[in-house]
């Protein structure tokens, strides 16, 4: 099956305008500044946009460019952008930056890929999307989004990045080169993702050839499932399932909501969630399809329980009445009417002590 290059990105192109952009466009649109966008994109690097953003702002406060930056020391910029991912070794790499602009370019950012990745800390594809994004010349930054979209299209079949980079340099329209990155990173961080892509509402989904791809299940609404006749199935076997998944922030990273869509429940009974509801995401907090029933530790960070469910508690109890271990979120008990001639079951606690 061969792809309509032209037609899909730019069908694209105007579905992601409304998306959440990366962080280095967001910041092109502030300043062209190729400091700024040198050193955003090097803090970017396997973090979320949003705490690049923050660290971002906090760090231009204090070095808005490479003189201010030259006199901050490797400790100071560690604190300054903690905490993007591996904020430790980026601290380095901007310690060593000022230097090593002076040395090789006489303090000058370079407008060329191969100049920018004698730079430490950036690589190929921090290197291309500098040289798009901040010069405006034809470059195309191939990231984890790019080579995998491109390769789930069928467009190329590579390995690796690098692999896919030097296939779209012969064969991806100039026009294309400086925009696909933005349009495939929004693309694939919404919508076609790493794990359980949302094809039910991609917008090529019926011309995408799916190389590889296995789709996320549709959620369902909670408690009106129909049957195939179009009666409910309230008295059909019910799926309840209990997981400690030590950390909800960790384990919503690894693609939570789409392993619960995955597991098709009616109730998720979770234990050690170790956050309170407004630290969570809003796809967390009010997942799609189920109501959220909360019992957070007082201590943040520690302990605390959560069900969502699908079918409509009876009855709801917060704790044990035993002070102690309340306050460390330890007891959710619901219960449920599962048939519709039974009585109620009996209580059901998401955790004990």
């Amino acid at each position: 099956m061969t792809i309509d290059i032209d037609h899909f990105l730019n069908v694209l192109a105007e579905e992601v305008r409304n998306y959440q952009v990366p962080v280095v466009d967001l910041i092109a649109v502030q300043t062209k500044d190729p400091f700024r966008i040198l050193v955003a994109t090097i803090l970017s690097a396997r973090t979320k946009d949003e705490v690049t953003s923050k660290a971002s702002a906090k760090l231009f406060k204090k070095a808005p460019d490479l003189k201010s930056l030259a006199k901050l020391s490797e400790t100071e910029l560690a604190k300054l952008i903690y905490p993007v991912g591996f904020y430790k070794n980026k601290a380095g790499y901007l310690a060593k930056l000022p230097a090593a602009l002076k040395e090789f370019f006489n303090g000058k950012i370079p407008d060329d890929v191969e100049s920018l990745t004698r730079l430490p800390g950036v690589g190929r594809k921090t290197a291309n999307l500098v040289v798009a994004v901040a010069f405006n010349k034809p470059a195309i930054c191939v990231d984890t989004h790019v080579h995998r979209i491109m390769n789930i299209w069928g467009y190329v079949k590579t390995k690796t990045p690098f692999e896919t980079e030097m296939a779209l340099r012969q064969k991806l329209p100039g026009k294309f080169w400086i925009g696909i990155n933005s349009i495939l990173v929004a693309f694939g961080q919404a919508t076609c993702k790493p794990v359980r892509p949302c094809c039910d509402r991609c917008i090529i989904a019926n011309q995408c050839p799916q190389i590889g791809v296995t789709p996320r299940k549709v959620p369902k609404t909670k408690d009106k499932a129909k049957s195939a006749n179009g009666k409910s199935q309230r008295n059909a076997v019910k799926k309840l399932i209990s997981w400690n998944v030590n950390g909800l922030r960790a384990i919503e990273k690894k693609g939570f909501t789409d392993i619960v869509y995955e597991l098709d429940a009616d109730t998720i009974s979770l234990q050690e969630i170790k956050a309170m509801p407004e630290q969570l995401p809003e796809s967390v907090k009010n997942l799609e399809g189920y109501e959220a029933y909360w019992y957070p530790a007082e201590r943040k960070g520690y302990a605390g329980v959560c069900t969502y469910t699908r079918i409509k508690p009876l009855n709801v109890i917060y704790g044990m009445e035993i002070p102690e271990h309340d306050q460390e979120g330890r007891v959710l008990t619901w219960s449920l009417r599962i048939f519709s001639w039974s009585t109620p079951i009996s209580p059901m606690p998401s955790t004990a002590c």
